[in-house]
């Protein structure tokens, strides 16, 4: 997969650590790079930028930018989206970057403004860009043209519902005679609402400023409305109340109490444990021979014996549900109201116990077991279905106590993960140590391929784990591995 930036190569690699490389296939030597630029990085620690390593070897050099604890924006803007406030944070951050690149002597066109390139860490605020060190570079774009293509980028990704303003704001950049990073930095300050913005006179950007009311001009509540207001919470109390009385008699009506006398084995059982309660009670009172130890072992003792009594002679409460029973009451009834029916279409079926809930599940499910043969033809072989079809495409099957589920792949894009509230995923893995974005299936011309897209615990590929952002092909049968969910890819 040929990726190129700035003529050079780049991939996903793993040592000791998820790096991205860079290099050149004719060779990248000390005369390509600038010589002041990578004295800067190596010496100091410049906000916002990924750390850089530099290997060398048999005069061939690699770019190592260190991608640890960083998420690629591009995976970012694919799962979560953007809002207002997110979209300005992360370009303000990158507009303050390259206006503060200059105190490190280095130059604007060495960034490299993709969404690919740039990194997000613990929140919007905190953006990794990439620089490259060269020398000269053998793209020769604008690096302000750059950040327009990467501001119309990421504006197709913010929420419908907040696009239009952030273009509002935005396209008064078209009014400066102009554009400096300074301009957009205003702009997004402005965005974020942070700042009022004030320019010349022939392009003069303000927003509008509400005039708050003071404090003691606001009306104060009258008594009478905090009586109303009382009056309405009262009400829905009552309301509310009122339903869940319902309910509970609807749930009453549906069961019958009934007390059920325990078995002798079961008897035996209570005795014992009784006599091993009781001699533990007055073990712990021989150890400490006092009358108020004596009092509460009598107590105890007595509580137990009455217990014993209750369960032996009355016996244990059981809810019993009836609801099977209401057509037999219905037949009965139908019976007293009508005489001449035959006796035997309206005499109960043999009374046998059944759970309502095995009963509702085997009737339900009674056509897919059943099947009426016509009698004209009894020779006729008739079709019953099969209700384990296996479904035909692309999919993982993941073994779940046993069973098999099977979660097709529809689109180009499958993502993997926990998901959460701004984070949507194709299928959900709810298991402690599964990242919200943690893996991703794509179809090429090639054929389906799979990556990790930063994950913590990483995306293990037939017992192998995979390089973050490094795709892998995909074939029929192949292991997934995510943290301790196992599935198997299906074409």
């Amino acid at each position: 997969m040929a990726q190129e930036v700035f003529g050079l190569r780049y991939e996903f690699v793993y040592r000791h650590g998820h790096y991205m490389k860079l290099y050149n296939d004719a060779g990248l030597n000390t005369n390509d790079l600038s010589s002041l630029q990578v004295k800067m990085l190596e010496t100091n620690k410049i906000p916002n930028l990924l750390p850089l390593e530099i290997q060398e070897l048999d005069f061939d050099i690699s770019l190592y930018y260190n991608l640890s604890a960083k998420r690629m924006l591009a995976h970012i803007l694919k799962v979560e989206g953007l809002t207002k406030q997110q979209f300005a944070q992360c370009l303000f951050s990158i507009v303050s970057t390259l206006e503060t690149s200059k105190n490190y002597m280095l130059v604007e066109s060495g960034f490299v403004l993709h969404k690919n390139f740039i990194f997000i860490g613990s929140d919007w605020s905190n953006v990794s860009l990439t620089y490259v060190p060269l020398k000269t570079l053998s793209e020769e774009t604008p690096f302000i043209s750059s950040l327009e293509m990467l501001m119309s980028q990421l504006l197709l990704f913010v929420k419908e519902e907040e696009r239009e303003a952030v273009k509002a704001v935005l396209d008064h950049r078209e009014l400066q005679s102009q554009l400096s990073l300074q301009t957009y930095k205003e702009l997004l300050l402005m965005l974020m609402g942070n700042k009022n913005i004030h320019c010349d006179a022939a392009s003069t950007v303000q927003t509008p400023i509400k005039e708050v009311e003071p404090i003691q001009n606001l009306p104060k509540p009258h008594s009478h409305d905090l009586g109303s207001s009382w009056q309405t919470l009262r009400a829905a109390q009552e309301e509310a109340w009122s339903k869940l009385e319902e309910q509970e008699k609807e749930q009453a009506a549906g069961s019958t109490l009934t007390l059920k006398s325990i078995n002798p084995k079961t008897n035996l059982a209570a005795i014992g444990l009784l006599f091993l309660l009781c001699a533990f009670l007055w073990q712990n009172y021989m150890t400490d021979l006092s009358n108020s130890t004596l009092q509460m072992t009598c107590g105890v003792t007595i509580l137990l014996i009455d217990g014993w009594f209750v369960l032996r002679y009355l016996g244990y409460p059981s809810f019993k549900r009836v609801g099977m029973l209401q057509p037999v009451l219905n037949r009965a009834a139908s019976k007293q109201a009508n005489p001449t029916i035959s006796s035997q279409l309206l005499e109960p079926e043999p009374e046998q116990e059944v759970d309502p809930l095995d009963a509702q599940s085997y009737y339900r499910n009674l056509p897919g077991h059943t099947a009426l043969l016509a009698y004209k033809q009894p020779d006729q072989t008739v079709f019953l279905g099969d209700s384990k079809l296996q479904p035909q495409g692309p999919r993982i099957e993941e073994s779940i106590n046993g069973q098999v589920k099977v979660i097709l792949i529809p689109g180009e894009h499958f993502t993997i993960g926990r998901g959460g509230a701004n984070v949507k995923v194709d299928y959900a893995v709810e298991v402690a140590g599964v990242s919200r974005s943690h893996a991703e299936i794509t179809k090429t011309d090639q054929g389906y391929e799979i990556q990790d897209t930063g994950s913590t615990n990483g995306t293990y590929l037939n017992g192998e784990a995979l390089v973050t952002y490094q795709s892998y092909p995909l074939k029929d049968g192949d292991e997934i591995r995510i943290v301790k969910v196992e599935m198997a890819f299906r074409i």
